[in-house]
């Protein structure tokens, strides 16, 4: 059954669009983001598994639309901003990772 949903637009105009399922959605889960490449058109990030300490191999490329993935950023960006439970814990690993940089 189609579901409606906002997507707010780059251009900061809302529009609605129709989601529709055929059937299960593929899960694809990744350790890290080892690579991200942005152009005006599409954007590639490269996923990797942790394959032992500090080490990664890439596992899967996803290529979207520059727009899209902006329009994905602003969704966590909103989504943090309104969950203060998702904000805190965000802040507690973004700690963690600020206290790995400090000993490099």
């Amino acid at each position: 059954m189609p579901q409606h949903a906002k997507n707010k637009a780059a251009t900061e105009a809302t529009t609605e669009v129709q989601v529709t399922q055929s059937g299960p959605i593929p899960v694809i889960y990744t350790d890290r983001i080892i690579n991200l490449g942005l152009g005006p058109a599409v954007s590639r990030l490269i996923l990797a598994m942790e394959v032992g300490p500090n080490t990664f191999a890439p596992s899967l490329t996803l290529v979207i639309p520059t727009s899209a993935l902006i329009d994905a950023l602003e969704f966590m960006s909103k989504t943090l901003h309104e969950n203060k439970e998702a904000k805190d814990g965000m802040i507690k690993t973004l700690d963690a990772i600020k206290e790995q940089f400090s000993k490099l």
